[in-house]
């Protein structure tokens, strides 16, 4: 520890050494503000309506896209890690598979490579020429006939520049094990009470539980005490309200005021914060299990770059840039394995609030040396908010995460797949014999009950042709027909 102190110390004042170089880094931020997430209709806890329950609002929009020109400056124009154009080579981009994260992650590249700097594709006359669908060009309104000569030589609007993002549907990722039916998991939950829960109970019944309750059973006397589950789920909604900017004003009817409606604001970003550090991510297992998964992918691009760059490899499987547009939980699941493997204090932990970042990146010390480099001349910072919290060498950054990476079979161990639980589709081969006899079987005797009748069947026919003289013989044919 005492090492990883001076190491920050030191970094936080030569951080801009020309003798350094950065080679990759891996951001992961949260999607920015949303609507609220609600059931079967488009009125909140709140009493605010939402057209699009759940979705990334405008003022989410604009938080990635001021977060994305940082980026830029920080990556592209300063420490020159990404060219100023988009390269595939250089860049990769990861999104769960929620819409406000993809949006999220489109409004961050718009401010990672903004309109109207010419930072689009270019077309050339021929391409130009070529570059009409299928359309019968000389019926179209004047209107489009206008809008295609703005775009002179350019592929799109203002230069604009358009960058794949790659869906990752991971159930396991973007919500807790418990709730996938991780038997593990559900044994390490413990669901009681700690002092701070109850202390902000005690704090938000004594100090908002009038407005709640005059507000939700319009009588401010009854005595209906919140406990933390249902502070917290109130919590979600008025945090995704404040932060748009609502009003509330059928709140603000029960009297409440405007400092009084920022207390309540600080109170629920403290409560939320609690339930992710002392009930979902309280025991030490689950933090493991919850964050294996995204510190692999860290640590595999934290090694294939520093490997291509050690052999002076260009790769474009080997981005010098991750982007993970992911969710509080996600990012969440990073920063407390981060704290568990390094022995961090926990009070370290912060919520990460809508449009938070987390940054990972790698640098090459002494760029002027270019012969026999090893790990231990590259160093891995992390960054919370833009502010430093991990500088340690790479060697000890990979053999402090690998140490405590659970594997695929460790956690179908811990959660009992495969057993009585069937999350992953998992059929013990005990089941399939215990209904293969029965099977065989009652086909078995079915058959031998088909032969019989048929035999039976045979000889009352036989019979009857010997009565018959006049049919002397038959083909298989006239047999089956009769």
């Amino acid at each position: 520890m005492f090492i990883s102190f001076y190491l920050l110390f030191f970094h936080s004042i030569f951080c801009d050494n020309n003798g350094d170089k950065l080679i990759f880094t891996m951001i992961h931020f949260r999607h920015g503000a949303r609507a609220s997430t609600l059931e079967g209709n488009n009125i909140d806890f709140m009493k605010e309506y939402w057209a699009h329950p759940g979705e990334l609002t405008s003022v989410g929009e604009r938080m990635h896209y001021i977060l994305g020109l940082r980026n830029r400056n920080r990556y592209i124009n300063n420490n020159k890690l990404l060219s100023k154009k988009y390269d595939s080579s250089e860049l990769k981009v990861i999104s769960t598979g929620y819409s406000r994260t993809i949006v999220s992650a489109l409004s961050h590249l718009q401010g990672l490579y903004p309109p109207n700097q010419n930072l689009g594709e270019n077309l050339n006359d021929a391409q130009k020429s070529n570059s009409t669908p299928p359309i019968n060009i000389d019926n179209i309104d004047n209107d489009l006939k206008n809008e295609i000569d703005k775009l002179n030589s350019d592929a799109l609007p203002h230069s604009m520049t358009l960058v794949p993002i790659e869906i990752k549907n991971s159930s396991s990722f973007v919500t807790f094990f418990a709730r996938n039916k991780c038997l593990g998991a559900q044994k390490k939950y413990n669901t009681s009470n700690n002092e701070n829960m109850n202390s902000i109970e005690k704090y938000f019944n004594a100090d908002f539980g009038k407005y709640m309750n005059n507000f939700l059973f319009h009588n401010e006397s009854y005595k209906h005490e919140y406990t933390f589950t249902q502070i917290a789920k109130l919590c979600d909604t008025y945090v995704a309200c404040y932060t748009d900017g609502r009003n509330m004003s059928k709140f603000r009817d029960t009297g409440i005021n405007s400092d009084k409606m920022y207390d309540l604001y600080k109170l629920c970003l403290y409560s939320i914060k609690t339930y992710f550090s002392e009930y979902a991510m309280r025991e030490d297992d689950i933090f493991y299990l919850e964050g294996s998964e995204i510190m692999e992918l860290l640590i595999s691009n934290i090694k294939r770059s520093i490997e291509a760059d050690i052999n002076n490899k260009t790769d474009s499987s080997y981005p010098k840039m991750l982007i993970y547009s992911g969710h509080d939980i996600t990012v969440s699941k990073q920063i407390f394995f981060l704290l568990k493997a390094f022995d961090l204090n926990f009070s370290l932990y912060e919520l990460p609030t809508y449009a938070t970042q987390i940054a990972f990146e790698v640098t090459r010390q002494n760029d002027n040396k270019k012969e026999n480099r090893s790990y231990s001349d590259y160093i891995v910072s992390y960054y919370f908010k833009d502010e430093l919290q991990l500088n340690v060498t790479s060697d000890e950054f990979i053999n402090k995460i690998e140490d405590h990476i659970w594997s695929n079979e460790k956690i179908d161990s811990f959660c009992e797949y495969g057993t009585s639980n069937k999350l992953r589709n998992d059929i013990p081969k005990k089941e399939v014999t215990n209904y293969k006899t029965p099977f065989l079987i009652f086909a078995c005797l079915f058959s031998a009950s088909m032969v019989a009748n048929l035999v039976f069947l045979g000889i009352i026919f036989m019979k009857s042709n010997v009565k018959k003289t006049h049919m002397k013989t038959s083909s298989f044919a006239e047999i089956k027909n009769s």
